[in-house]
This record gives structure tokens, sequence and C-alpha cells, in this order.
């Protein structure tokens, strides 16, 4: 089967920047602060190893991008690995991707939105499965309408998301600080190792940034991949540091430290301190909204995997799996 003369080239700029950023924020945004304070002790070694995440990521995301604009196929990081290493390693890659990486995060992601809508809503907590499976095959269902509906749901669920996280760090910025927050010198605080607690919190901020390199899967189904895809990895990965950083600082600063390691309401007292009563609800629509955002980005990128197993007879029911969705349209 040939891919590019079937595949519809039909992606811009925007919805690429989405994935990227929409893959990489989820809920984690607002939960990820516990487990990162918690490691390296103090504030300014927490915001100096999320920049020092940042920069690696990006410099990952400069080769990451020579490749895809390279190599502007359907398989993403597979037909990577596959070019630079050979055929086995990328079969492994991409066997393990289409049965275990894509669906279990599909499947917590869902678990997590579906949690998220309990606690806003106050139903009952025997509805948590089947809310999640609805979303799961909703956006599956909706992804087989082509790449230009998976990509406008995306662009959508990218710009809601930065609303509430925006307006945190905005209006954030502005309410004044009830204690004073020290960035200088970057010391682990009451942590004894410096080091240890800089490798420790390297690595929970790493784990932050994972799933950026998904939206190669999308390359051949973009209208300019050697343009777009370069730009919306470096410019997306530039962005979600920023977010990262400023983020934690607010909640940094509304809050006094002790308080914040291991705690997963982190997040939720921050707004409240910010906003009042409402802040709570602002950060649970936060995470539901980011939380769509990369279900649907995982169920659009994962999906390009299956089809180019496929599409070489790489794969169980391979016809199955390469054959294109006839072109839906809605009523």
């Amino acid at each position: 089967m040939n891919e590019k003369s079937e595949l519809k080239r039909e992606l811009g700029f925007f919805p690429a920047l989405s994935t990227v950023m929409g893959l990489v924020i989820g809920g984690g945004v607002f939960f990820k602060i516990s487990s990162v304070t918690a490691a390296t002790g103090s504030a300014s070694l927490t915001i100096f190893v999320w920049i020092l995440a940042g920069f690696i990521t990006i410099n990952a995301g400069l080769t990451i991008a020579e490749l895809a604009a390279a190599l502007p196929v359907a398989g993403g990081i597979y037909k990577h690995i596959e070019y630079i290493y050979g055929k086995m390693p990328g079969f492994l890659l991409a066997w393990a991707q289409s049965i275990v990486y894509y669906p279990a995060a599909i499947a917590a992601l869902s678990i997590v939105f579906a949690t998220q809508v309990i606690n806003l809503l106050g139903i009952p907590n025997s509805t948590q499965i089947p809310i999640a499976i609805a979303l799961a095959v909703f956006l599956f269902v909706a992804n087989l309408f082509g790449a230009k509906v998976g990509g406008s749901i995306q662009s959508a669920a990218f710009i809601g998301k930065l609303v509430p996280i925006i307006l945190i760090i905005v209006v954030g910025l502005f309410v004044p600080s009830t204690h004073q927050v020290s960035l200088f010198p970057i010391t682990s605080g009451a942590h004894p190792d410096f080091w240890t607690s800089l490798g420790t919190g390297f690595v929970a901020t790493m784990f932050a940034f994972d799933g950026w390199m998904n939206v190669g899967n999308m390359a051949g189904e973009m209208k300019n991949p050697a343009k777009d895809l370069a730009k919306s990895i470096i410019i997306g990965l530039f962005l979600i540091t920023v977010v990262y950083v400023l983020i934690s600082f607010i909640f940094i600063k509304e809050l006094p430290f002790n308080v914040i390691p291991g705690n997963e309401n982190a997040a939720s007292e921050a707004a409240v301190n910010i906003f009042g009563a409402i802040g709570g609800k602002i950060v649970t629509i936060g995470i539901l909204i980011s939380v769509f955002g990369s279900i649907n980005g995982y169920t659009m990128t994962g999906t390009r995997v299956s089809y180019a197993l496929g599409s070489e007879n790489n794969i169980v029911f391979a016809k199955f799996f390469a054959k294109l969705t006839a072109r839906l349209k809605f009523p």
C-alpha cells in the first residue's frame, strides 16, 4: 500500500503545535508540583530542575525535528529507529507502542478524566468506568473522520486547556505573596545531599515532558512536514517549559513550601488562595480539558503506528490495520 497516495496531507502548523503541547501538558501540570518539590527540597531547586529539563528536552527536540523532516511518513519514532538501527529494533518498538504504550496511556488518562468528572459533579463512584469507556470510544470514533477532524479537536482542546492555566499564571503573578520565595542560591533545602535531590527532581520533571515525540506519527498527513513539524516541536517545547516553570512558581508563591511536597491538592489550594472558593473548580476544569486533549492526542497519533505496521504487513490482521477509513462526512 502506498501511504503517500492515500493519506491526506491536511494538517498545518497549529494542529501539530497543539498536538505537541496537548500530549505533554495533561493533568500532570497541576499534580506534578507535589512530587518535584518532595524530590528537590527547595523552591530554588524546583524551578531550576524544570528549566534544566526543558533545556535538555528542547535539544532532543532539535534532533527529532531533523529526523521527522527527513522522514515525513506515518509511524514517527518507529520509522526513525528502523532507519537508524534496523528493522528489528523499530519493529519491537512499534509493537510495544501499539500493544502497551498507547492503549495503557489512553486507559489511564480516561480513568483520571472520569475521576475528575465525579469530583466536579458529585456523582456516584460507580460511574467511573462507564464514563472512562464512553470518552475513549467517543474520541476513537471522532478520529475515524480523519486527521482534519482529530486535529480540530486537538486544537480546540489545546486552546481550552490554556485558558485556566494562563488565568492562574497571570492573576497569580499579581496577587501578593504571603511569604517570601527565595530562588537564589540554588539549594536542596533540608535535604542533605544536593546532587541526589537534583537527580531525583530532574527525573521527575523529565517524565512530565513525555509525549511530544508522538507528533512525528502525523508527519505523513502534514501539508509541509519539513517546515511545520520542526517549528511545532521546538516552539511547543519552549512554551511547555515556560508553562511548567511559571505554574510551579505560582504554586510555590501561593503556598508555604513545607505544605506542597506530597500534597496532590496543592494546585487546588493555591487556586483557592488566588480566586477564592471557585479556585478549586477552575483547577478541576483545567484538569478535565487537559486530560481530554491528551487522550485525543494519544488516540490520533497512536493509530498511525498500527497503520504503519499494517501497511508493511508486520502485524496480525495487517489488512485491517492498513485499511484507511472511507472519507466520512458529517450529516
